[in-house]
C-alpha cells in the first residue's frame, strides 16, 4: 500500500478527501443537530424522522442520472456542481423555520454530500485501479474513517460549548478550504485511463451472464439476481441508519450519554480503518466475488454486543464492532460491481444498487420511530434486529451458494 500511495498520490488524496467529506451527509453527523433542529422548527421525533426520511427518499429518484453522469461527464465540473450542492444545503439549514425549508435541506445534504461524492469517488478509483482497488479503496476509505472519528466529537463540543450554528460553519468553511481546492488542483491530474489491468476472464463471464450492456433500469430489472443482491446490500444501512436516529434512546437504555457515543465514534473510526485494509488486502488477493457471503456475520456480532454488554466498555465494543461491520459492507459492494461488470456502466450499476440503499434507508427511521412511539421497549426492538441479522445471513448465504452452483 505504501508503494501505492507513492505512485499516485494524487488520485489517493483526491478519494481520501471525497471520502472525508461524505461524512457531511452521512446520518451519524446530521443527528447531532437532530435535538437543536427539533426544538428549532418546533417538530416531534415522529415529525422529524417523516421529514428527514422523505428527503432521504426523495434523493433515490436522482441517483440514477448521477451514476450516469459519472460515466459520460467531466468529473471536475461535476464535482463542482456537488459541491455548490451541498454548501447551499449547509446554508439553507442555518434557516430551517419551517419542516418544509428543513426537509429541502436534507435533501440537498443528504444528495450531493453522502450518496454523490461517494460515487464519484467510488466508481472513478475502481475503474482506474482494476485488480488493486481493494487496497485502494482502503487507502481512501481512510478520508471516512478520520471524518468518523474526528467529526462527531468536534461537532457535539461546539454545539455544546457554542451553537450549533458554528458547527454548520465550521463544516462550510472546512469545504472552502479543503474540498475546493482537491476539486480544481487533483482531478484534472488523475488518469482517464485504468492503471492496472483488470482479471477480465471473470468480469467478461459474468458480464455476459446478465446481459448487460448500459446499465438501464430496464436491464437492471430483466436481471432479478441483481436486485435481490441489492435488496440485501440495502439491510445493514437500513439497520445501522435506524440506531444512529435512535441514539438518543440507546443511550437512555444503556445509560450512555452523549459525549461518551462521541467518543465512541474514535473506536467506529479505529475498527472501519482496521475492517478497510484488512478486507482490501484480501479482495486483492481473492476477490469479493468469492468473499461476498461473509458480509452480514460482524454485524451479528454488533447486534450482540447491543443487545448484552453494558457500560463504558460495552458502548465501545459496540461501535468499533459496527465500523467493522460497515467497513466489511462497504469493501465487498465497492470492489463486487468493479469486479463483475463493464467500466463503461459502473457509474449506472452502484447508483441502482445506491438507490434502492436510500429507499431502504429513508424509510428507516420512519420505521423506528414509529415503534418508538408505539412504546415498545427498545431493548425488543433489538432483540427482533438481533434475530433477523441472523436469518438474512443465513439467506444470504445460500443465495451465494446457489448461485455459484448456477452458474
Amino acid at each position: 500500500m505504501i508503494e501505492l500511495l507513492k505512485k499516485h498520490p494524487i488520485e489517493i488524496f483526491f478519494g481520501l478527501c471525497f471520502s472525508f467529506f461524505t461524512c457531511f451527509g452521512q446520518t451519524f453527523l446530521i443527528a447531532q443537530f437532530l435535538p437543536s433542529l427539533r426544538e428549532l422548527a418546533s417538530l416531534t421525533v415522529s415529525e422529524m424522522s417523516f421529514t428527514y426520511s422523505l428527503a432521504t427518499f426523495l434523493t433515490s429518484f436522482g441517483l440514477s442520472r448521477i451514476g450516469r453522469l459519472i460515466d459520460t461527464f467531466d468529473i471536475k465540473k461535476l464535482s463542482l456542481c456537488i459541491l455548490l450542492g451541498l454548501a447551499s444545503g449547509l446554508i439553507i439549514l442555518n434557516f430551517s423555520y419551517h419542516y418544509l425549508i428543513l426537509g429541502l435541506s436534507f435533501f440537498l445534504i443528504r444528495f450531493f454530500g453522502q450518496i454523490s461524492l461517494g460515487l464519484i469517488s467510488q466508481a472513478s478509483l475502481s475503474k482506474i485501479f482494476g485488480r488493486v482497488r481493494g487496497k485502494v479503496l482502503a487507502l481512501t476509505g481512510l478520508g471516512r474513517s478520520i471524518g468518523e472519528g474526528l467529526l462527531p466529537p468536534v461537532i457535539i463540543y461546539i454545539i455544546v460549548n457554542f451553537q450549533w450554528r458554528y458547527a454548520i460553519f465550521s463544516e462550510l468553511l472546512l469545504m472552502i478550504l479543503v474540498l475546493l481546492p482537491v476539486i480544481i488542483l487533483c482531478i484534472p491530474k488523475i488518469s482517464k485511463t485504468p492503471l492496472y489491468e483488470e482479471n477480465q476472464l471473470i468480469h467478461s463471464k459474468l458480464a455476459d451472464s446478465e446481459k448487460l450492456t448500459e446499465g438501464t433500469w430496464q436491464e437492471f430489472f430483466k436481471s432479478p439476481r441483481l436486485f435481490i443482491l441489492c435488496l440485501f446490500n440495502s439491510y445493514l444501512p437500513f439497520t445501522v441508519t435506524g440506531l444512529f436516529f435512535q441514539q438518543e434512546f440507546l443511550g437512555e437504555w444503556k445509560d450512555w450519554a452523549p459525549q461518551l457515543f462521541g467518543n465512541g465514534f474514535v473506536f467506529y473510526s479505529f475498527f472501519y480503518v482496521s475492517g478497510n485494509f484488512i478486507w482490501g488486502h484480501l479482495i486483492d488477493k481473492y476477490t469479493s466475488s468469492k468473499m461476498h457471503f461473509f458480509m452480514f456475520y460482524p454485524f451479528i456480532i454488533t447486534m450482540g454486543f447491543l443487545l448484552f454488554g453494558s457500560g463504558k466498555i460495552a458502548c465501545f465494543a459496540y461501535m468499533g464492532s459496527l465500523g467493522f461491520s460497515v467497513s466489511t459492507m462497504a469493501m465487498m459492494r465497492q470492489t463486487y460491481w468493479a469486479e463483475n461488470f463493464s467500466y463503461s456502466i459502473l457509474g449506472s450499476l452502484k447508483s441502482k444498487d445506491a438507490t434502492v440503499t436510500v429507499v431502504g434507508t429513508s424509510i428507516s427511521p420512519i420505521i423506528f420511530s414509529s415503534v418508538t412511539s408505539m412504546n415498545i421497549p427498545i431493548s425488543y426492538t433489538i432483540s427482533i434486529l438481533f434475530g433477523v441479522s441472523i436469518l438474512i445471513s443465513f439467506l444470504f448465504l445460500l443465495h451465494h451458494i446457489l448461485y455459484n452452483i448456477a452458474r
